[in-house]
């Protein structure tokens, strides 16, 4: 990628001593726009995943994405996520205020400039294509699973079976096609989390590396309506997995593939069908508290998060306490 020459600018330049703001710069350049411009990376949706070029980095697992705050994200694989400042920022190692600058002298932005770079496409536009298109087709084929694998499943207090995972929609797999290419073959080590739809599921890979470790046919919908009863709580997590241990101890539970994923007002209401009582179990990590508190506050619902010593989510704690002391811990925290 090549580098931009850098004229400083100051104040003095602007009547009034005028500086740039994040509301005045993105009126005049779309978010879009700079992201492109600075990554060197076409501003694409839905299932697209680059490699990052803030460092070195050989896995394409970055996405951009429309936060609900009404800015454009690049999500990094390492859960490091950066707007169109940040990614300046982050770039040319320069404070906020410098970023604004750097933008404002590369884009020859001026207080009576006219809105330069429109957006690729309105916002509202972008939201709507990721809902359309957020969906590919996943087909596999199934085998036993080995004894590793049940191993990794089991817990200090519970074997895991064949058949006991294959009943929570747990299966091994040997081959998985991705929107028809064969992606893996003949392959061990492959668990597939059969989701909702006759071709939808989540692949994981838990003794992979993590690029790719998790793919699935979607992250924008709730996952396990199908397992839920009328209850007095509802407890919603942010992976197949804690979902398979939460309702293994007997918990009402489905749950999220993204702790990002935007609930619609459909959803909510579905939810509540099941119970008045909805309680949100994220990661006790940064990103699972965000969202976590976010919803609760919007919705006026209950979280839940585990002590830090205990790990960061519900299949850490039982893991290493066992499933009767990580439900014994739960039941306390829900009934006080």
């Amino acid at each position: 990628m090549s580098e931009f020459s850098f004229t400083e600018l100051t104040a003095e330049q602007f009547e009034g001593g005028f500086s740039p703001t994040w509301d005045w710069v993105f009126a005049r350049v779309s978010q879009e726009a700079v992201m492109q411009y600075y990554l060197g990376l076409p501003v694409r949706f839905g299932h697209h995943r680059f490699t990052s070029p803030l460092r070195e980095d050989t896995r394409p697992g970055c996405y951009f994405q429309w936060e609900t705050s009404g800015k454009l994200e690049f999500k990094d694989w390492a859960w490091k996520a950066h707007d169109a400042v940040g990614v300046v920022q982050s770039r040319f190692r320069l404070n906020y205020n410098d970023a604004l600058w750097r933008i404002t002298n590369d884009f020859k932005l001026r207080g009576s400039s006219p809105v330069q770079f429109a957006p690729l496409r309105d916002t509202e536009e972008v939201k709507q294509h990721r809902r359309l298109t957020d969906y590919v087709t996943i087909a596999v084929k199934r085998r036993l699973f080995q004894k590793r694998e049940l191993d990794f499943y089991s817990l200090p207090d519970w074997k895991a079976t064949q058949d006991e995972l294959n009943k929570h929609d747990l299966w091994a797999l040997s081959d998985v096609w991705w929107n028809g290419e064969h992606w893996v073959q003949n392959k061990t080590g492959v668990i597939g989390h059969k989701l909702f739809h006759p071709d939808g599921w989540q692949i994981y890979r838990p003794f992979a590396d993590r690029q790719y470790r998790f793919r699935a046919s979607t992250t924008e919908r709730v996952v396990g309506l199908n397992w839920l009863r009328k209850d007095d709580h509802l407890l919603i997590t942010k992976s197949f997995k804690d979902c398979f241990y939460l309702r293994l101890a007997g918990f009402n539970a489905c749950c999220v593939l993204s702790e990002n994923k935007l609930f619609t007002e459909a959803e909510w209401s579905d939810l509540r069908r099941f119970s008045s009582n909805l309680i949100l179990f994220y990661d006790n990590d940064e990103t699972g508290r965000k969202w976590a508190t976010q919803w609760a506050n919007q919705e006026k619902i209950s979280y839940i998060e585990l002590p830090k010593e205990w790990g960061k989510d519900y299949t850490d704690l039982c893991k290493e306490q066992g499933l009767s002391v990580a439900r014994d811990w739960l039941e306390s925290s829900i009934y006080g």
